[in-house]
């Protein structure tokens, strides 16, 4: 019986590159969170989030969104570079950057609504085709 990884990659050597290009733009897309918390620390400010529904203004909240904003960005960037070494981890990986990423992207509505598409765009291919991202080692 064959399994995922058995199955015949649809992958071509020009789809790989652009989906890791894709992927590792998409991560340090994320920064621009990590800026917006710390600009608002910078500013004495805040950064409204659930859809305007609370804002986040003490210099911890700002700095754990901060946090939470770049660790997704490396997410991303590692999950990138999984693809483009055609690691066995790379769905795995790549599962967990765009989940965090769909949660942050919620959370940061609606600022973030466009990073909600991206997410479940990422995620639909994840799920319909998941031999593009099961690669033995």
């Amino acid at each position: 019986m064959p399994t995922l990884s058995s199955v015949p990659h649809h992958s071509s050597v020009t789809t790989v590159p652009l989906v890791v290009g894709g992927l590792a733009v998409h991560g340090v897309a994320h920064l621009a969170g990590t800026s917006a918390a710390l600009k608002a620390i910078h500013d004495h400010d805040a950064v409204t989030i659930l859809g305007g529904t609370f804002t986040a203004g003490s210099r911890g909240s700002l700095l754990v969104l901060a946090a939470i904003w770049t660790a997704i960005s490396v997410l991303f960037v590692v999950s990138a570079a999984c693809v483009g070494a055609r690691s066995i981890r790379a769905r795995t990986v790549l599962t967990v950057a765009t989940v965090a990423s769909l949660l942050m992207s919620v959370v940061s509505l609606w600022a973030a609504v466009i990073g909600v598409a991206i997410d479940l765009v990422i995620l639909t291919a994840i799920y319909t085709a998941p031999q593009s991202f099961d690669f033995d080692e």
